[in-house]
Formats: structure tokens, C-alpha cells, sequence
């Protein structure tokens, strides 16, 4: 519930996204998919996608847009092939942060 969340003015509610899909796995070429919500850093799989002149909008649950410059490149999966983080580095995806404390969890 609402009431549960610590700060909405801090807590992403939506966000430019984009992600990664490859097939066959893990040998495929990765491509760029678009995909509907935005991944918190401790999915280990970035998804904010800073497509606008190297940026992505952040709207935040309390209604008010930011403009998010700093993309984190979080240390990948163990187990993904190598290709997805350069796609991504390309593509410009990444994290917002290294936490998932801006969608309201603690870690």
C-alpha cells in the first residue's frame, strides 16, 4: 500500500525502458526488445533506457519527472554472456543506482 512506501518523492514509479533478449541462448546474437517495467538494480538486469540525447524521464510515484543523466553499470550476472552487457553499454541501458532503495525496498 501507499502507506508502506518511506518518501514517494524518491521512489520510481516508471521510467524509459528497454531490455535485452537473446536467442538461442546463451550463444544468439543479443537484440534490443522493449519490455513493459523497469528492473530494480538487485534483478541484475538493467532496463532504464537513457535514449534521449543520453538521458531517460524518471517519474517518481509522488507525479514530478526527472531527467536521469548518471546511468550504474552494475556488475552483470555470472551466468549471462558477455554480449548483453556490451549491447546494453551500446544501447545505453543501465541501473539507476546500485541499490534498490529508489523502488522502495531496502538492501
Amino acid at each position: 500500500s501507499i502507506s508502506s512506501i518511506i518518501s514517494t518523492s524518491t521512489t520510481i514509479c516508471f521510467t524509459d525502458t528497454a531490455g535485452t533478449w537473446i536467442d538461442p541462448w546463451p550463444n544468439g546474437t543479443p537484440i534490443l526488445i522493449e519490455v513493459p517495467l523497469v528492473e530494480p538494480p538487485s534483478g541484475q538486469y538493467p532496463s532504464v533506457h537513457h535514449r534521449h540525447a543520453n538521458s531517460a524521464n524518471v517519474l517518481y510515484l509522488d507525479g514530478h519527472v526527472m531527467n536521469n543523466t548518471m546511468g550504474t553499470r552494475n556488475p552483470p550476472p555470472s551466468w549471462e554472456p558477455n554480449s548483453a552487457t556490451l549491447l546494453r553499454d551500446k544501447e545505453k541501458l543501465f541501473d539507476i543506482g546500485s541499490t534498490d532503495q529508489e523502488w522502495g525496498k531496502n538492501n
